[in-house]
């Protein structure tokens, strides 16, 4: 539908402003601003330590912000605790895939009272077959794919990925994230992801934002990011470029 003069226009999905973020009132993140949109993948890049896991748990209710705001489809989130924002469509996988390796893979879906995980196995259909299978017992592969299983199922309005190639081969990435993008694109999912593996997030990312020591450098689309090489090394040592 096309909008008319006296339409307004909706709201990012998911909209950070001037957000400062830290631990014992040490920010590690400074007046962060991003938004990601229904439907859009966004990455967000930079080296070890410069904010980005903290930017996630700061959105997630994980960490209090010591300024600015976080807003879920126009929705302060202020107060709203990490369980309400879960039950409100925001749904984080951590870094270290946050799966219990003593359950089976059929028992980590009945214990987010899924009693049918077979939504699960349209994205993963490798999993279809390892329902009995302990996730201690899952090679590290498996074990990302059933992490984001668990995260797709809950038909998340704002799903965040943290490091998802972590202890993973390129390869096994360069699988797992189409999957990503694919759902995003059909659900209207908006999602936030964190990858050391630069140039395979920005082959499915529409934008990315540049953190470096905890402060934005660079936001461009994800096409003219990859074609800053000088950038992005500069980004993923650490290094600031003027």
């Amino acid at each position: 539908m096309a909008e008319s003069d006296g339409d307004v226009a909706e709201p990012p999905a998911l909209a950070l402003h001037r957000l400062s973020a830290g631990y014992e009132r040490a920010p590690v993140v400074r007046e962060l601003s991003l938004t990601v949109d229904p439907g859009e993948v966004v990455a967000l890049i930079g080296a070890n330590g410069a904010g980005k896991t903290t930017t996630l748990r700061a959105i997630s209710g994980l960490v209090k912000p010591m300024e600015g705001f976080i807003r879920l489809a126009g929705e302060d989130l202020a107060g709203v605790s990490p369980t309400a924002r879960v039950r409100r469509g925001i749904v984080q996988v951590p870094q270290g895939r946050g799966i219990f390796y003593g359950l089976t893979v059929g028992e980590h879906f009945r214990l987010d009272g899924l009693r049918d995980p077979e939504p699960a196995f349209v994205h993963f259909p490798a999993l279809r077959d390892l329902g009995d299978r302990r996730a201690g017992l899952l090679s590290g592969g498996e074990q990302q794919m059933l992490a984001i299983a668990r995260a797709l199922v809950r038909r998340p309005r704002v799903l965040l990925l943290d490091e998802l190639s972590l202890g993973l081969a390129p390869v096994i990435v360069e699988r797992l994230l189409p999957v990503v993008r694919e759902f995003a694109s059909t659900h209207g999912t908006a999602v936030l992801l964190v990858e050391q593996h630069v140039h395979l997030a920005l082959e499915i990312a529409d934008r990315g934002y540049v953190l470096s020591h905890g402060e934005m450098v660079a936001a461009d689309s994800a096409e003219r990011l990859r074609a800053d090489s000088a950038l992005l090394t500069a980004s993923y040592l650490g290094e600031r470029r003027d």
